[in-house]
Parts: structure tokens; sequence; C-alpha cells
């Protein structure tokens, strides 16, 4: 799952990650969901929704076993696979599945509230957007490292319904952790929400307090910034890591 995240793995290297686990699984006889969920991850990070598609039919139609993630994972992980293709409806209703369910695991329903926020607010359902933000970031917080990603949600959802000062707290508490991030795609979906947070407050061209990483070119204590001038370094930061996707990819 983490392997397509690092655009320096190369396409090749994916190919045999995934062509050694299906080996592997093949002898003990099972496994076919979770290689073809290893697939449907690669394609996300490589761009492919071709093979996103052939790949969410695969596990879609091969049994459950013991090497299945959980119920609510699975339902978890296909919102996801949607929203990346542009489904909407569907990944709101996988979503809603999820909540009127009582699913839970580990990380679910933290991850579904994060990353059914823009899908939300695209669709005019804000109220529901708002309910699960309010919900979603507390539970999300709870797992630390795993907040980079999804956090880029909820300050997406912020700064698109106007709750800056909110964004800002948010950006604020995550941005340590998204420095030391290992992930350059859990990265990316982090600063394209801190660029919309830092964007929007720029328009009032306020100077905010903030603790720059040094990882993202700042000093590490806390310092002013002009917030329009800071969003852009870090959409200059994101474009970077996309630039680095698309080598990998030889995509757009």
């Amino acid at each position: 799952e983490t392997a397509p995240q690092f655009p320096e793995i190369s396409r090749e290297q994916l190919d045999g990650l995934l062509g050694d686990m299906q080996r592997r699984y093949a002898r003990r006889g099972s496994g076919k969901g979770a290689l073809n969920k290893m697939r449907a991850y690669a394609a996300v990070c490589l761009g492919n929704d071709d093979a996103l598609e052939q790949a969410i039919a695969g596990w879609k139609a091969a049994p459950r076993d013991a090497l299945s993630d959980c119920h609510a994972c699975d339902i978890d992980t296909e919102v996801g696979f949607l929203l990346w293709l542009g489904k909407d409806d569907m990944a709101i209703q996988g979503a809603h599945n999820i909540v009127r369910r009582n699913m839970a695991c580990s990380e679910v329903p933290a991850l579904t509230y994060a990353r059914a926020l823009p899908a939300l607010l695209r669709t005019g359902d804000v109220e529901t957007a708002q309910s699960w933000h309010r919900r979603g970031y507390p539970m999300l917080k709870r797992l630390r490292k795993k907040v980079v990603g999804n956090a880029g949600e909820h300050l997406a959802y912020c700064a698109v319904t106007g709750e800056t000062a909110r964004g800002m707290r948010i950006l604020r508490e995550t941005l340590p952790l998204a420095a030391e991030h290992p992930l350059a795609f859990a990265q990316l979906t982090f600063l394209a929400g801190a660029y919309l947070v830092l964007e929007r407050v720029g328009r009032g061209k306020d100077r905010i307090a903030l603790k720059l990483p040094e990882a993202f070119g700042g000093s590490g204590s806390s310092e002013k910034h002009a917030a329009g001038t800071l969003g852009d370094a870090l959409l200059d930061r994101a474009r970077g890591i996309a630039a680095r996707f698309d080598h990998r990819n030889d995509n757009t």
C-alpha cells in the first residue's frame, strides 16, 4: 500500500513487488482480493484509471479470506477509489453506509469522514460536510501520522466554507507532523489543503504567526508570514512532488 506513494520507487520495481506478491499468495492458495486491492492502490498513485477500474473489479469479485481487511476498511477503501474516479454520488453512498451502520475499526470512520468532505461540498451537502468535519477531525488527530494526508481534506473544507480561523488552527497542529512524514503522496494531499487555507487567509492580506518547520523552508520558530506568500511556497513544494510522480508515472 505504501510503496507506490514513494515516487522514487520505479514502475518496474512496483511491478516486481506485485509479481512477487502474486506468486507468494498463489502458493498459499488465497489472497486474490488482497492482491487486486494492492494493484488498485498502485493504480491510484500511478494515475492509471483504467488499471484502477480493472483492479477494483478483480478485488470485488474475489472471495474474502484470511488476507482480507475488515469490512469497515474495505468499504472505506472503496469510497476512496470511487472518489478518485470522480464517482462522487456512489462514494458518498458508501460513506453514509459506514456511518449509518456504525462500522468502525482503528482508522474508520475517521478516514471516511475526511475523504468524503470534498465530494459532499461538490454535491452541495454542506450540512453533512460540517457535521462530518466536526466529528471526524478530533478522531483523525488521534491517529497521529495517519492524520497527514487526510488533514488536507479537512483543511480544504475549512477553506471552501470560510472557516479560515479553524483551518489555521488545524494547520498549526498538523504542520510538524506533515514535515516529518515519509510518504510523498500524503504530503501532496496535505500541502494542497494547506495552500487553500493560506490562499483564503491571504485574500485579506493578513500576516500570520506560524512555526514553519525547517523541512518546509522555515526556521522552526514562531515567525510572522504573509499568508499568501507562504501558501504559494507550499504550493510550489506540492508541484515539485507532483512532478516527481509524473516523471515516475510517465503521465501528467
